[in-house]
C-alpha cells in the first residue's frame, strides 16, 4: 500500500479483531462483493462496466484476506484501462457536443487512483508509469480541460452546474490529490480544483439559465438521490485531501453540517427498511453513502453515529462504512432532535412526529422543474406506521424507457392538481426549467400550529391564475385545502396517488366526482396501480376549491358543511372554518366571516378544544369579545 489515504493497515487490523456482529456482517458482504468483481470485466466507456468502488474493494479484499487474486484483478483492471484509447464515449450529456470528461471518465479516474494508492507498490514501475500517465492523460487532464482551466473550459455553472459538475471535479480532485506528486504541476491543478469544488457550493444561481442556487441553508434541489451523490462525491476528495495535507479543501464545515440535516429531513425510519423522500429521481428505498463520508472526514455528529449504527439497507459504500463502524464505535449516538425542515427557494417543506420508528412524516415540493426534478408543484407525500401511505411515484429505474417521459416525469404521476386532465407543460422538464417556479413562500412549526402554503401558480400558469395549496397539520389530522383560479371554465383534477389503494389515511371532504386511472409505481416500466383523480367544475368565475384531510385515527370521521360564506370541517374536537371569501373576490375590503360564534378574516381559523389558530389572519372575535387582533395578518395560535 502507497499510503493511507482510502483505509490504514491499522484499521484493517481492527476490522479483523472486532467481535461485533453488524461489522462482520458487513464484512462478509464486502467480501463476497469483491468476489463478484472477480468474475466481471470492466469495459473502459461502457458505464454499465465501470464499477463504483472496485479498486477500493478488491483493496480491502487483499488487506484483509492477504489472497493475491484480489491484487490481480485490480491489476487486471487497471492496465484494461490504460490499453485503451480514451475513458470518454465521446458524445457530452444532452448529446450537444464531443466531450472527453464526463461520468464515465470520472469514474474511471476514481478506479485507477484508488487502484494505484492500494496497489502502487505491487506493480512493477513500468505498470506504475502506465497507471500514471493514462491516469493524467484520459482522466484527469480531459476533466480539468473542460471543466477547471479558463483557457480550454467548455462548462459554466450556470450550464452544467447541477450534481454533474461537483461529482466530476471531485473525482478530478481525488486522483490530483493521490498522484499530486507524480505528474505535471500537480499541487497547482489540485488547488484550482479545489477553489472549483467551492464554487458550486456558493453558486448562487442564475435566473437568465433558469438555475436555482446549490446550497438553500442545506437543501439541493435535484432530490436527495442526486444530493446524496453530489457531496459523497466532493467528501471522498475532502476526506482523502485533508488526510493528505491535514486541512479542508476550503472552510466547508458549515455548509457540510446543513447538507446533513437536509439529509435527515428526507429520511423515514421504519421497523422494516430505510426509507426516503423521493420527489423526482429517486428511489425511496436505496443506501445512502453521505453520513459515512461525512464521519470519515471527521465530523463529530452524533446524529449521523445513530444513522450508521441503524441503517437497514446495505447496497454500496461497504469500506467507509465498516471504517466508520470501527473508529466511532464508542462515541455517542443519538436521533436528531428536530421535526421540521423548511427551504424556502427550492420549495420543500417536512413535517414529523419524531425520528422515532414508524412515526409520521409529510412532505411537500413546489418548487422547480428540470433535470432530475420533475413536473410536481405541489405535490406532498406521507409515510405513518412504519409504511409508506401517499406516495410519490418515483422513477422506472431507468431514463431511457419511454414510461420515464411518458408518465414518471409528468404531472399525471404526482399528487397534485390538473385541469382538464392537463398538467405542467412538457417543456419545463426537458428544455430549461419552469421559467415561473413553484414556490412555499409560508411555513411555521411553532408551539403544535404546522403549516405551508405550496404556491403552485407558476408553474402551471398556462391553466390556472392562482393555485394556492394549503396544508394545516394539528394534532392528529391534517387539513388541505386547494383554492384554485382558472382563466376558463372547466374540470380541475385532485390526483392522489396511494399506496394501497383505498386503504390510506386521505380522505377528499368537497363533493365531487372521481375516476381510477392507470399508473406505474416505482421500478415498474409496465402499467401496475391504479391512482384516483377527483374532479370538480370551476364555478362561472373560474374558481375551484377542494378541501381534504389526511386523518391519523382511524376512529374518528371528518365532516364537511358548506355554508355561504364558509365551509365547516369537524374533526373530533376539532374545527376548522374555510374563509370563501378570502379567494380575491373582495376588493379593497377585508373578508371577515362570521361562523358560528367567531369573527374573522382568517383563510382558515381553527378551534383545537378551545384555541384559536389563524392561517393569514388579522381578527379573530369570539362572542363578541376580541380574542386577537394585528393590523397586518399572521399565521399560528392566536390565544
Amino acid at each position: 500500500m502507497l499510503n493511507d489515504y482510502l483505509f490504514s493497515l491499522d484499521e484493517i487490523e481492527k476490522i479483523k479483531n472486532s467481535n461485533n456482529e453488524r461489522i462482520k456482517y458487513i464484512v462478509d458482504l464486502t467480501l463476497k462483493r469483491a468476489d463478484s468483481f472477480l468474475e466481471k470485466k470492466a469495459v473502459p466507456g461502457d458505464f454499465g462496466r465501470i464499477i463504483k468502488g472496485e479498486t477500493e474493494i478488491l483493496g480491502f479484499a487483499y488487506y484483509f484476506t492477504g489472497d493475491k487474486k484480489y491484487f490481480e484483478k485490480a491489476r487486471e483492471t487497471m492496465l484494461t484501462f490504460c490499453e485503451a484509447e480514451f475513458w470518454n464515449p465521446g458524445i457530452a450529456h444532452g448529446g450537444s457536443f464531443k466531450s472527453r470528461s464526463e461520468q464515465i471518465s470520472a469514474l474511471s479516474t476514481v478506479l485507477m487512483s484508488q487502484g494505484y494508492a492500494l496497489f502502487g507498490d505491487l506493480l512493477t514501475s513500468e505498470e506504475r508509469e502506465k497507471v500514471i500517465n493514462s491516469t493524467y492523460e484520459k482522466g484527469i487532464m480531459p476533466i480539468m480541460e473542460e471543466w477547471v482551466l479558463h483557457d480550454t473550459r467548455i462548462h459554466a455553472l450556470d450550464t452544467m452546474g447541477h450534481n454533474f459538475w461537483i461529482a466530476i471535479v471531485s473525482n478530478a480532485a481525488m486522483a490530483l490529490t493521490i498522484m499530486k506528486d507524480l505528474i505535471p504541476n500537480g499541487v497547482e491543478l489540485l488547488e484550482k480544483t479545489a477553489k472549483c469544488t467551492e464554487a458550486w457550493f456558493k453558486y448562487q444561481g442564475n435566473i437568465i439559465n433558469c438555475k436555482p442556487k446549490n446550497n438553500d441553508n442545506g437543501g439541493y434541489w435535484e432530490g436527495v438521490s442526486y444530493f446524496d451523490y453530489s457531496v459523497y462525491e466532493y467528501c471522498r476528495f475532502a476526506s482523502i485531501y485533508r488526510r493528505a495535507f491535514g486541512k479542508h479543501p476550503f472552510n466547508d464545515e458549515a455548509i457540510l453540517k446543513s447538507f446533513a440535516k437536509f439529509f435527515f429531513d428526507n429520511y423515514y425510519p421504519s421497523s422494516e427498511t430505510d426509507y426516503w423522500v423521493n420527489f423526482g429521481d429517486c428511489s425511496r428505498i436505496d443506501t445512502r453513502e453521505l453520513p459515512t463520508l461525512l464521519l470519515r472526514y471527521g465530523f463529530d455528529m452524533p446524529e449521523l453515529r445513530w444513522f450508521v449504527n441503524q441503517i437497514k439497507v446495505f447496497n454500496a459504500g461497504f469500506v467507509n462504512l465498516l471504517l466508520v463502524l470501527i473508529n466511532e464505535e464508542n462515541k455517542e449516538a443519538k436521533y436528531p432532535d428536530f421535526n421540521s425542515g423548511y427551504y424556502s427557494d427550492i420549495g420543500l417543506a417536512y413535517f414529523r412526529e419524531s425520528f422515532k420508528e414508524n412515526s409520521t412524516l409529510f412532505a411537500v415540493k413546489s418548487g422547480d422543474t428540470f433535470n432530475h426534478c420533475h413536473a410536481d408543484a405541489g405535490n406532498f407525500i406521507l409515510f405513518k406506521n412504519g409504511n409508506p401511505d401517499i406516495i410519490d411515484s418515483g422513477t422506472p429505474g431507468t431514463y431511457s424507457h419511454p414510461c420515464y417521459q411518458g408518465y414518471f416525469v409528468q404531472s399525471k404521476a404526482h399528487n397534485v392538481v390538473l385541469f382538464n386532465e392537463q398538467g405542467q407543460d412538457y417543456r419545463d422538464n426537458y428544455k430549461n426549467h419552469a421559467h415561473n417556479r413553484g414556490r412555499i413562500p409560508y411555513f411555521k412549526d411553532e408551539n403544535g400550529f404546522r403549516y405551508a402554503l405550496a404556491d403552485c401558480s407558476g408553474p402551471m400558469s398556462r391553466w390556472f391564475r392562482k393555485h394556492h395549496r394549503h396544508f394545516l397539520w394539528i394534532d392528529n389530522c391534517i387539513l388541505i385545502y386547494d383554492d384554485i383560479e382558472c382563466y376558463e371554465n372547466g374540470v380541475c383534477n385532485f390526483l392522489l396517488h396511494e399506496e394501497v389503494l383505498n386503504e390510506s389515511s386521505f380522505k377528499m371532504l368537497t363533493p365531487c366526482s372521481f375516476t381510477l386511472k392507470e399508473g406505474y409505481t416505482e421500478h415498474h416500466r409496465e402499467p401496475n396501480c391504479q391512482y384516483k383523480s377527483y374532479n370538480l367544475e370551476t364555478d362561472s368565475e373560474g374558481h375551484a376549491k377542494f378541501v381534504s384531510m389526511l386523518c391519523f385515527d382511524e376512529n374518528i370521521k371528518p365532516t364537511y358543511e358548506k355554508f355561504e360564506t364558509y365551509i365547516k370541517v369537524t374533526y373530533g374536537d376539532k374545527k376548522f372554518f374555510i374563509n370563501l371569501l378570502s379567494d380575491g373576490k373582495v376588493m379593497h375590503n377585508n373578508c371577515i366571516i362570521a361562523p358560528e360564534n367567531y369573527e374573522t378574516d382568517a383563510i382558515i381559523l381553527a378551534d383545537n378544544n378551545g384555541k384559536s389558530a389563524v392561517v393569514n389572519g388579522s381578527i379573530v372575535r369570539k362572542d363578541n369579545e376580541t380574542v386577537f387582533g394585528s393590523w397586518n395578518r399572521i399565521f399560528g395560535y392566536v390565544n
